[in-house]
């Protein structure tokens, strides 16, 4: 898991794989409420841990995943 301000509302969200782990699930705890902004579906299993990257200037932080067929995705 990660965590880092996906959505850009100024509160912390947290990206986790997917029960499959097939996808990143971006959860927001916002106000008290629990809500999912966002899913990524990828292409394979992830195999590795979900990084957080954000260069200067950068609006939105980047995910970065290994997965089973020895690829790594970076998503913006």
């Amino acid at each position: 898991a990660a965590m880092a301000d996906f959505d850009g509302d100024g509160a912390a969200d947290l990206a986790v794989p997917s029960l499959d782990r097939r996808g990143i699930r971006i959860l927001s705890f916002k106000d008290g409420a629990i809500a999912e902004p966002g899913r990524i579906p990828l292409a394979a299993e992830i195999t590795t841990g979900i990084v957080v990257l954000k260069r200067k200037g950068d609006v939105r932080p980047m995910l970065v995943v290994g997965l089973a067929d020895n690829t790594v995705v970076v998503i913006r």
